[in-house]
């Protein structure tokens, strides 16, 4: 995990880092990231335009549709509480764009406003999770490596058909418990076993923890790290927001 202070880089320096680290299987985080100098949208339009990345805007809304956004909200709202992405509670391991057959590999977050207590983000890169699986369940990786899954969502039916984890080049994951189609008995043994492990990992060393305050950003490669979010306080709707937004690497 790298840490920076956005107001001790330059936005040269800034830029050389997320140019030479974005294919990382690690989080970078950038603290005091916003302020009225520079917003959301300096951000959107600094890793568009000087850095070159792609923005994939496709969303998947609470209803379903495929939306187009620069940025997306995630909070806690009561009448969307069924979705992780607007509740209070943990949210397990997963990967944000599995479902897309080509998705955008870089997430960038924005902690518009965090909670008084928990919501810390939890990060398991893939390299860390294969060499724990191969110590520690070499059956679950060849099945998780061998065996095809479809991964969906939305109305219009977005999916992908993969398996989980793909060696190939420097490794990919794509994992998403609630949206892989687990009709196929195999398929759900495999995936129940997994989600299991990975939430035995949760507090093991080989995952890292860090708490984002109000301003701060971080981002990382969705295919190279799995993520997840602790559980955390809050007194009304929309204590925490966060902002996401999509970008492909060129």
């Amino acid at each position: 995990m790298i840490i920076l202070d956005k107001n001790e880089s330059t936005l040269e320096e800034l830029k050389h880092r997320i140019l030479g680290f974005r294919k990382e299987d690690s989080p970078l985080i950038l603290r005091k990231a916003c302020d009225e100098n520079f917003t959301e949208k300096s951000w959107f339009d600094y890793l568009e335009k000087e850095c070159s990345l792609t923005p994939d805007m496709r969303h998947i809304s609470f209803e379903g549709e495929l939306t187009q956004k620069k940025w997306w909200e995630i909070s806690n709202q009561i009448d969307k509480s069924s979705a992780y992405a607007h509740s209070t509670t943990a949210q397990p391991f997963h990967s944000d764009n599995a479902w897309f057959a080509r998705g955008p590999e870089v997430n960038f977050f924005i902690m518009k406003k965090q909670a008084v207590s928990g919501g810390e983000n939890l990060f398991y890169p893939i390299n860390r999770l294969l060499n724990d699986l191969e110590k520690e369940d070499e059956g679950l990786l060849q099945d998780l490596l061998h065996t095809e899954v479809t991964i969906s969502k939305g109305n219009e039916n977005v999916s992908h058909r993969t398996p989980i984890i793909v060696t190939e080049g420097t490794g990919k994951i794509f994992w998403n418990y609630y949206r892989t189609d687990k009709s196929e008995k195999f398929v759900k043994d495999m995936c129940d076993r997994f989600f299991s492990y990975l939430s035995n990992k949760e507090e093991s060393s080989s995952v890292m923890e860090f708490r984002c305050e109000s301003d701060d950003a971080f981002l990382f490669n969705d295919q190279k790290i799995l993520h997840a979010r602790k559980s955390f306080n809050a007194f009304k709707e929309r204590d925490r927001v966060l902002l996401q937004s999509m970008w492909y690497l060129p």
